[in-house]
């Protein structure tokens, strides 16, 4: 726990990231008005982001209430699950296998692995290491009820699981880790009974994994068009790069993209590794269970995320690896305990295992500091993966549009404008580019690029408004106008498109639709109009125009 705390101290001056940080937090008014009665009916009664995780939710308002929208106090609090995530791994693995010393083997390797650090660094990943806590204390009430037939145990078991699948889905295999760590460590010989026993757990599964399978069924058309195939042939070599970036993690990204095509060779290859090295470690169960248990447990736990049922864009993700890797640090442990003396390694493997965990600790530290905002993390994500990641680039220019860098951000948006999803990733890189363009005074640039998006999403009201607002300051005062009149449509109780459509029919020589429209703005809100009003004419510098739109102002307002 204290080498936790040693590598994630630094996350307290982190801020928030554009990547999903504000669906979960920090643009999500649900969360940000902290814990209480209606976010709590909410979380429960509501999917968002493509999860039903009210546990996640509940955690976030608690926090919220705790600390205001303090990114690095959140970060701190995911920082202590993962604590105590790793303390609770040592118990479960010390309590099963009475093994001290390779128990806390196994939670260190667990503690300071940089594959965990997207778990751990990224508030949007809070679901993650809460749902982990509850995984660990199910496995621990489950070792209780195996070592003592309490049915309290079993109960509290089951419970922990409902609670962490309504943190995060990822639970979805739990019943056949149970049925894993019956063969080994409890050794279990009546598999009929064993299986039987799973039933209830399975039954505390289905309800969250048909609502995830219904919350996210709008993220799996986005990669429609990618066959069955190569998504088992992705599938196949991300267990491969899994098991390399275990023991050299290098390269690390918050965004791995999908490949555009995928050689045939090495998907054979890895699918034959996978499957002989399973096929193995089930032909020497009996002389090594621990290898058995250890290796199913990491292939199993993966299957929900591997990519055969693809979601969103990746083609793989640090954050998979959470729970997974503890099956393979399970079976790796006590793999070099068994063969060390047999080699003679007796005094040589407590050096070596401290000389791992160092050097991981120190990788980790390191890798966490790229997640201190949007431009080093999207900047490190294109440097270790491809310059032709479209995400990336995506999210660097938000980093660069909210530092202000408008030129930056154009240029990023630029070269995320192919996104693969046809609809809200395109509407969203063409309309912040054209955001870019706009502060950076290319206006026919800004103009075209709006035009474009509108033909994705022609219901949007801040689209039409904004694409009003260039075609005012281009002097296309009328076709401002219809963008404004068609906003005032999809908006009827607002009474900003009113006004700005106005300015436009004033500035087009419309004086009588001006006055009908200011009066249309002041029925509906008269303070919010002289605001917008008062505001919008201080932009075009106009003075004669000023005066004009002033005197409508004072005449329909009737002396305020």
């Amino acid at each position: 726990m204290a080498i936790v705390f040693l590598i994630y101290a630094q996350v307290r001056t982190h801020s928030f990231i554009n990547f999903d940080d504000p669906a979960y937090v920090s643009a999500n008014a649900h969360v940000l008005h902290g814990l209480t009665w209606v976010g709590v009916k909410w979380a429960f009664t509501h999917i968002h982001a493509g999860y039903w995780i009210p546990v996640t939710w509940i955690s976030h308002m608690i926090d919220v209430t705790l600390f205001g929208p303090d990114a690095g106090a959140h970060l701190l609090v995911s920082v202590l699950f993962h604590a105590l995530n790793s303390a609770l791994l040592f118990l479960f693995l010390r309590k099963a296998t009475s093994s001290l010393w390779r128990s806390a083997a196994v939670a260190a390797l667990f503690a300071v692995h940089p594959l965990h650090v997207e778990s751990v660094a990224w508030i949007s990943e809070r679901k993650d290491t809460l749902s982990t806590l509850f995984f660990l204390l199910c496995l621990l009430g489950y070792t209780r009820y195996v070592q003592t037939r309490s049915r309290a145990a079993y109960a509290g078991s089951m419970a922990a699981l409902v609670a962490g699948m309504m943190a995060k889905p990822m639970l979805v295999s739990t019943p056949l880790v149970l049925l894993l760590i019956d063969y080994w460590p409890f050794a279990r010989t009546d598999l009929r009974k064993a299986i039987v026993e799973k039933i209830p757990f399975v039954l505390c599964i289905v309800p969250s994994a048909i609502a995830t399978l219904f919350a996210q069924r709008e993220a799996m058309p986005q990669m429609s068009n990618v066959t069955a195939l190569v998504r088992l042939a992705n599938g196949a070599i991300s267990y491969i790069r899994y098991l390399g970036k275990t023991f050299w993690p290098a390269g690390l990204s918050v965004i791995y993209p999908f490949p555009t095509r995928i050689n045939p060779t090495a998907a054979i290859f890895c699918g034959a590794v996978v499957i002989g090295a399973t096929v193995a470690v089930i032909v020497f169960r009996r002389s090594a269970p621990w290898l058995f248990t250890g290796w199913c447990w990491f292939v199993v736990t993966l299957i929900p995320v591997i990519g055969i049922v693809q979601v969103g864009l990746q083609s793989m993700a640090d954050r998979f690896t959470y729970i997974p890797h503890i099956g393979l640090f399970i079976a790796l442990v006590w793999a070099c305990a068994e063969l060390a003396p047999r080699f003679e390694l007796g005094r040589a493997l407590p050096a070596a295992a401290g000389i791992a965990i160092i050097s991981l600790a120190f990788v980790a530290h390191t890798q966490a500091a790229y997640w201190s905002g949007n431009i080093p993390l999207f900047e490190h994500a294109l440097m270790v993966t491809s310059p032709d990641n479209k995400m990336a680039h995506f999210n660097l220019a938000a980093g660069y549009m909210q530092r202000g860098a408008y030129e930056a951000a154009q240029r990023e948006y630029e070269l995320s404008g192919d996104l693969p999803s046809a609809t809200d990733g395109r509407y969203i890189a063409l309309s912040r580019l054209s955001s870019a363009e706009f502060a950076t005074g290319k206006l026919p640039e800004a103009k075209a690029h709006l035009a474009d998006a509108l033909t994705i999403k022609p219901d949007d009201y801040d689209g039409r408004m904004n694409y009003g607002t260039v075609l005012s300051q281009l002097d296309l005062n009328r076709e401002a106008a219809e963008q404004f009149g068609q906003a005032a449509k999809l908006r009827p109780r607002s009474p900003e498109p009113h006004v700005y459509a106005a300015l436009a029919n004033a500035r087009a020589g419309h004086p009588d639709i001006a006055g009908h429209e200011i009066e249309q703005a002041i029925a509906l809100d008269h303070d919010t109009a002289n605001r917008i009003l008062v505001s919008a004419i201080r932009i075009p510098a106009r003075p004669r125009a000023i005066d004009e739109y002033l005197v409508f102002l004072m005449q329909q307002s009737r002396g305020h």
